[in-house]
């Protein structure tokens, strides 16, 4: 069993995990055997300095727009009259989601969308 370590008095098993907190996190030891605790507090944060890189930056710079983009089309959709809305071929509603905007702005610079092996 793994269990995670995590804040307040908490507990709840998934299977082969557990999140256990507080006076639950002291109680597993008594009767857990074979189990790996990780306790994430003492994993340091990762420290990541983009601000050098150019492309880091205007990737940043071009998601932010894609999604602010994509939240301006939505709004203009929802003030649209109805007659006019259901005259709107479905092509010209905006996604659900900014997720395909956001896909393009980076493919355009050259970023490729992780593809995962089949049956994942």
């Amino acid at each position: 069993m793994t269990i995670l370590r995590v804040p307040g008095d908490v507990r709840a098993n998934a299977g082969d995990c557990m999140h256990a907190g507080g006076i639950y996190w002291t109680e597993i030891w008594g009767w857990e055997q074979g189990a790996v605790a990780l306790n994430t507090a003492t994993i340091p944060e990762p420290e990541f300095d983009d601000a050098d890189d150019p492309a880091s930056t205007d990737a940043i710079k071009a998601v932010d727009a894609a999604i602010a983009d994509h939240a301006q089309r939505v709004a203009e959709l929802s003030a649209t009259p109805y007659s006019d809305y259901v005259k709107l071929p479905s092509e010209a509603h905006p996604d659900e989601t900014p997720a395909r905007d956001i896909i393009e702005v980076l493919s355009a610079r050259g970023w490729a969308p992780v593809r995962q092996p089949q049956g994942v």
